[in-house]
């Protein structure tokens, strides 16, 4: 049932402020981590291992265990982009940096198991 019918309108700024704050925060910290994982990145093409620069950000390096397309990644959960990067890459090679659940992220592939419709995964 209808309580009341109110005219479309824009919000006063004083009603929004704290959720246009929130957001605008939260963008500077993505735009931050995203350039450092690019640094991060050109690292890594430098030489250093995954493990050397992740401690140089202050953080470990992670391994995920095996996932498949539509699968929640260990750790990050939900991240679509990520696996779909991740599976369209080659062992060995770089992806990233990506927006992920939690900030950014910056992965090597290290493994593939590729399916096969007739003798299953090989």
């Amino acid at each position: 049932m209808l309580k009341e019918e109110r005219e479309s309108r824009l919000p006063a700024l004083g009603e929004v402020e704290a959720k246009v704050r929130a957001a605008l925060e939260r963008e500077k910290q993505l735009e931050l981590a995203r350039r450092e994982l690019a640094a991060a990145r050109a690292q890594l093409g430098a030489g250093k291992s995954m493990a050397e620069v992740a401690q140089g950000l202050g953080l470990e390096a992670q391994e995920s265990a095996e996932f498949g397309r539509g699968e929640n990644l260990p750790g990050l959960g939900a991240a679509p982009a990520v696996v779909d990067a991740a599976l369209a890459l080659e062992v060995g090679q770089i992806g990233g940096p990506l927006d992920a659940p939690g900030g950014g992220v910056l992965f090597e592939v290290l493994e593939r198991q590729r399916f096969d419709p007739i003798a299953g995964l090989n």
